[in-house]
């Protein structure tokens, strides 16, 4: 194109003599990011949907989607209604509902502008074996001190009774703390003697890291393997309470969880906004048979439990922080009620 035709062009548009080239305003509909979860633990099935922010918006975080029908039907036909218990959670109707190992289980999601979603049938996993859980500790020096700091670094050796078969599976953690604050300001006649009054509290902690922690059978020693499942900072000498939970995943729950490892350096979850590209995702828009983001699993659980004095682990101990009025001042969700773990 010459300079002069270019030129004349801009001066039609400059004029407004081009007005019949409408730009299309079509809405985009943000794209759901779902995980579901069936296990054969009462209680502990879950739908979690949200919505990744569409292309031109403003907003980059994603948000909780409401007002979503969900269901799960078994291959016997039974369904079973997910009702909403918070902003975009969605928990079965029957509380202590629990899945059956070795039954295929289908989700289907209406969302609340009518779109449709659905899972392929997943069959429940037969639950693994937690052998052990295994602490240990690991110091550090603070910057430019003398002074040791660390980590209390949890490991679990997992096994299956099924010999010579491939297993897979990821985990998640609760930790609860003992910990304490030297009250300056104690109400009367709550310490006796002394300049403080040091009072005890419970901080619970989950997950204890943000990792995403997977593991499988491959390299095994007789049918077990040893992985990493949570790492938390040595922060009050006292006692320490981390239960660590096993999900039982077929190969293709393996590879999603995977490829979310890969993507964010074993960071985050499936609901950070920069995902894109999973394998083996497995719940489609029914209108399009296109996959969305997320995936949906049916796991056996099994669970193991340590409980440790973190001074005696660390070899050292640390100071008592001081607050005004409680212990829960210097926690955060913490709480002054005894946990049964600590009873």
């Amino acid at each position: 194109m010459t300079f002069r035709k270019l030129l004349f062009i801009l001066l039609l548009l400059s004029f407004g003599c081009i007005d019949n080239f409408p730009i299309e305003d079509n809405e985009i509909k943000p794209q759901p990011v779902i995980e579901g979860l069936i296990t054969n633990e009462p209680g502990s099935s879950f739908v979690r949907v949200s919505t990744t922010a569409s292309l031109g918006s403003n907003s980059t975080n994603n948000s909780l989607s409401s007002g979503a029908v969900i269901t799960v039907t078994d291959n016997n036909g039974i369904i079973t209604p997910f009702c909403e218990k918070q902003e975009g959670v969605y928990k079965p109707e029957q509380e202590l509902f629990a899945g059956t190992v070795g039954m295929e289980y289908t989700l289907r999601i209406v969302l609340a502008d009518d779109r449709i979603f659905e899972s392929t049938a997943e069959k429940l996993q037969k639950p693994l074996i937690v052998d052990s859980v295994l602490v240990e500790f690991e110091p550090t020096l603070i910057e430019g001190t003398e002074q040791v700091q660390g980590n209390h670094r949890f490991f679990a050796t997992v096994s299956s009774d099924q010999q010579d078969e491939p297993f897979f599976f990821r985990t998640s953690t609760l930790g609860i703390a003992q910990v304490a604050g030297d009250i300056q300001n104690p109400p009367p006649f709550q310490c006796l003697t002394g300049e403080f009054c040091v009072e005890f509290c419970w901080s619970f902690r989950k997950p204890i890291d943000q990792n995403i922690r997977i593991g499988s059978s491959r390299n095994t020693v007789n049918n077990t393997t040893t992985i990493e499942v949570g790492n938390q900072i040595y922060d009050f000498n006292s006692f320490y309470f981390m239960e660590v939970t096993v999900y039982s995943l077929n190969k293709a729950g393996f590879n999603f969880w995977q490829s979310l490892v890969d993507q964010q350096g074993i960071k985050g979850s499936i609901f950070d906004p920069q995902i894109s590209d999973l394998a083996d995702l497995n719940i489609v828009d029914l209108e399009t048979n296109i996959p969305v983001k997320g995936h949906f699993s049916a796991s056996g659980v099994s669970k193991g439990s340590i409980f440790f004095n973190r001074g005696v682990s660390a070899g050292f101990n640390t100071a008592i922080p001081e607050v005004q009025f409680t212990c829960t001042e210097a926690w955060p969700n913490s709480t002054l009620e005894i946990p049964p773990q600590f009873e």
